[in-house]
């Protein structure tokens, strides 16, 4: 950079002097800068790569254990019974027949005139649900109905209590939270005459108008209960919820559901295309030109989509099907994922057992899996020492050591400024006392 000179009355303009002699000093600290913003950028680049390569990770996971990655939609011929199917059941069909509903117990005591004057009763009432501990209220002769029913309301038990008005008398309704004969209420009297225990014998009698009961039905034949009207475990997978009791067989039937099946693989290729995507658009790719020059041709990068490429293309053993390509996906020339979702769904309607062991892999195997590979493989590079982590972490070092490498730069070119400022201004003292000395020497001649 040319030097200027200024023209200041007493000669140089130094301050703008010194401010070019630093800037011309200071270029390596404008190379710093630039390599730093330039390793900011492709940190951010990488970051965001992986969060692909973590949304790969979550689609492929999905698919990646065989016993769970199937798709299964299921059917009943009537509205009295409907059933859902996990990932887990497999083809087939039954006939469901309900003989029973689960229910909660509801108990209503003897019948008294006021729910709010008191009842003048002394004593205890006890409660338990089905096999749990029991708790108990104390009644005082002050206790109303009301009073009582907030009493059990703080036992903190799966049971409520409220009072109940039939238009000229009052009760005390006790009712289980939760259906199954296992939750059914037990009530002890000490003392009092809520007739909890009551058969209904009289008018005014109390008694339990639903006890607790279990759902019972039949699968194909065979005797089935739960505590819930959602039986689950009867079919393997598959829940079947009651809602009354049916007059003639319900048929169910569990098929392979390929839509379902299509749309997670369809998730799986659009985060392996992004990964991918990411990587030509970060280290260049053909005549695509890299983001940033830090990551230009990278080869960690390329290695990871290299890694990713040669994974999907492999053959799989332990299934009928032993590559993607048999069930419509396929590997561009460019390294992304394309999905032929006919060719898929026919495979998967034909023999989804089959496509479950190509996605996935067995329980306790380590090995086996296209997704479950996949998966493993995005965790080996994204994992501590991982090709990903590693390339990571060493942009972040290269940023440190630049800004190291900066701070001490401005920090020489200040003190070189200083000095300068030291160096004109002695300058200028001399040059002051020197004009000084001739002005004197003109006047003595």
């Amino acid at each position: 950079m040319p030097i200027q000179l200024g023209g200041l009355a007493s000669g140089l303009d130094t301050g703008a002097l010194i401010e070019q002699l630093v800037a011309a000093s200071g270029e390596g600290l404008n190379g710093i800068e630039k390599r730093i913003k330039q390793v900011t950028t492709a940190q951010t680049t990488l970051s965001s790569l992986g969060t692909a390569l973590a949304t790969l990770k979550t689609a492929s996971d999905a698919l990646s254990d065989q016993t769970t990655n199937g798709a299964f939609a299921a059917r009943a011929s009537s509205e009295d019974v409907k059933v859902s199917a996990l990932p887990t059941a497999q083809a087939g069909a039954y006939s469901v027949e309900v003989q029973a509903i689960a229910q909660a117990q509801r108990t209503y005591s003897a019948s008294f005139a006021s729910k709010d004057a008191a009842l003048g009763q002394t004593g205890s009432l006890t409660i338990a649900v089905g096999g749990g501990a029991a708790k108990s209220v104390s009644v005082t002769a002050t206790d109303t109905l009301d009073s009582i029913a907030g009493k059990i309301n703080a036992l903190d038990l799966r049971a409520a209590a409220s009072v109940f008005h039939d238009g000229s008398t009052y009760r005390l309704q006790i009712r289980g939270l939760d259906t199954g004969a296992a939750n059914a209420l037990v009530f002890t009297e000490t003392g009092t005459a809520l007739d909890l225990n009551g058969a209904g014998a009289t008018a005014t009698a109390g008694k339990t108008v639903q006890a607790a009961r279990n759902a019972a039905a039949t699968v194909d034949g065979f005797a089935v209960t739960s505590a819930s009207n959602a039986i689950a475990g009867a079919i393997p997978g598959v829940t079947i919820t009651v809602s009354k009791v049916t007059t003639a067989p319900v048929s169910v039937t569990i098929d392979s559901d390929p839509d379902k099946l299509a749309g997670k693989v369809k998730e799986v290729v659009d985060a392996f295309n992004s990964v991918v995507k990411a990587v030509h658009s970060a280290a260049g790719f053909g005549a695509m030109k890299a983001q940033n020059p830090v990551l230009a041709g990278d080869s960690s990068l390329r290695t990871i989509a290299s890694r990713l490429s040669s994974l999907v293309s492999s053959t799989f053993t332990g299934s009928t099907v032993t590559r993607l390509g048999d069930v419509g996906v396929t590997l561009a020339k460019d390294g992304t994922l394309s999905v032929d979702e006919s060719k898929l769904k026919t495979a998967a309607a034909k023999d989804m057992l089959s496509v479950e062991k190509l996605f996935g892999r067995a329980k306790g195997a380590t090995t086996g899996g296209a997704m479950a590979g996949l998966r493993d493989l995005v965790k080996e590079m994204t994992d501590t020492g991982g090709t990903f982590l590693v390339r990571s972490e060493s942009l972040g070092k290269e940023q440190k050591r630049l800004e190291d490498r900066a701070t001490a730069e401005r920090t020489r070119l200040d003190r070189y400024a200083q000095a300068l400022r030291k160096q004109f201004t002695a300058m200028e003292a001399a040059y002051s006392q020197n004009q000084s000395l001739l002005a004197q020497m003109q006047r003595l001649g």
